[in-house]
């Protein structure tokens, strides 16, 4: 999983090499490129092109930072659209969100986190719900 799917920065400010498997399935309209991907995606370069203004240098960003995917699963409709959990039917979205609460409540736990900052609305709700009943 690469947070904000944006292969680019991976591959030229990160440096990240190597292969990505391709999953068993995979719908016909979105094929897994892996590092080989080439289309942009406007969060992802969004997000990390504003890291990488602040931070130039990748190493000094991951010793103070962590970039955790509230949601790291990717749903796509029949045509091939990503279809985003709020538009999951209520019982399985409800389900789901739950154990990406509970998931990043952990690791905030675990990573002994100070400050937790939500890139987006949907994001900052999600963490507060999922920080408020965990202390």
């Amino acid at each position: 999983q690469v947070p904000f799917g944006e292969a680019w920065h991976v591959r030229e400010w990160l440096r990240v090499v190597g292969g990505v498997k391709k999953p068993p399935s995979e719908h016909p309209k979105r094929p897994v490129l892996g590092l080989a991907c080439r289309r942009a995606e406007v969060s992802g370069a969004r997000f990390w092109g504003l890291v990488r203004t602040l931070c130039p240098d990748p190493r000094l960003f991951f010793r103070h930072c962590f970039v955790h995917n509230h949601c790291p699963l990717l749903f796509l409709a029949s045509s091939g659209r990503n279809l985003p959990p709020t538009e999951l039917p209520p019982a399985q979205r409800d389900r789901l969100m739950g154990l990406c609460d509970q998931a990043l409540a952990r690791t905030v736990g675990l990573l002994g986190v100070g400050l937790v900052v939500g890139v987006g609305r949907y994001a900052e709700r999600r963490a507060g719900r999922a920080l408020g009943g965990a202390g």
